[in-house]
């Protein structure tokens, strides 16, 4: 059954172009990573790869802030990784602050829909904070979602029905595994939400079905 096999996350200090971050253990092989970076500039370029895989391509989405905070949040995926224990490297063209949240996704024949947002004051409503809807391909699946503030403290907690995974540096990450293709979204609820900003990002992986063969490899050429 597809699931979030393990997690980490870290920070740098201020003035860096890049920043690494490692999982606690070796991944296995066929799974799929979920990497967000959130770094204090509103003017870079950022990149992600790893020391087995290599590069993660383009991101799915950036999304810049939209008021005083000043942020960039970005997110990639990888599919069919190989085995070992891969470093995750974000690059930014502007010498920042860069966080870094990554996740392995195990159990599934790779990436389905991605979506992504900013909110400005989205309310402390049930679920105001919200990724934006995707409808998946096919079900069952899952989605992984991370919801960073922006502006304020947050007061995260899940959405409905997810199951929160990390908590820490105003941002929170969650999963839920869902069994229909009935369009959806990563949603958080924000005690603080009437006053704060949040950035969201979600993407939706497919389960793999017993006895489907093997995903075929990312390969990426860089000029």
């Amino acid at each position: 059954m597809i699931s979030v096999l393990q997690e980490n996350t870290n920070f740098s200090a201020g003035g860096v172009t890049s920043f690494s971050l490692a999982f606690n253990g070796a991944v296995q092989p066929g799974s799929s990573i979920h990497v967000m970076a959130a770094v204090l500039s509103r003017s870079t370029v950022l990149s992600c790869s790893d020391s087995v895989n290599g590069s993660y391509g383009t991101a799915l989405d950036t999304i810049v802030s939209s008021v005083a905070g000043g942020q960039t949040n970005a997110h990639w995926k990888f599919d069919n990784t190989i085995t070992g224990e891969p470093t995750i490297t974000i690059t930014s063209t502007t010498a920042t602050t860069i966080g870094v949240w990554i996740r392995e996704i195990g159990s599934t024949s790779g990436f389905d829909k991605h979506s992504a947002q900013d909110q400005v004051t989205p309310g402390s409503g049930a679920n105001a904070v919200s990724s934006g809807i995707a409808t998946p391909s096919q079900a069952p699946g899952l989605i992984s979602a991370i919801a960073g503030e922006i502006v304020g403290a947050a007061g995260y907690t899940a959405g409905t029905g997810f199951t929160q995974g990390l908590y820490s540096d105003n941002t929170m990450t969650e999963s839920i595994r869902y069994t229909t293709t009935a369009a959806a979204a990563g949603t958080f609820t924000d005690a603080n939400g009437a006053t704060g900003e949040s950035i969201t990002v979600a993407a939706w992986f497919r389960e793999k079905i017993a006895g489907a063969g093997p995903m075929p490899r990312q390969i990426y050429v860089m000029d």
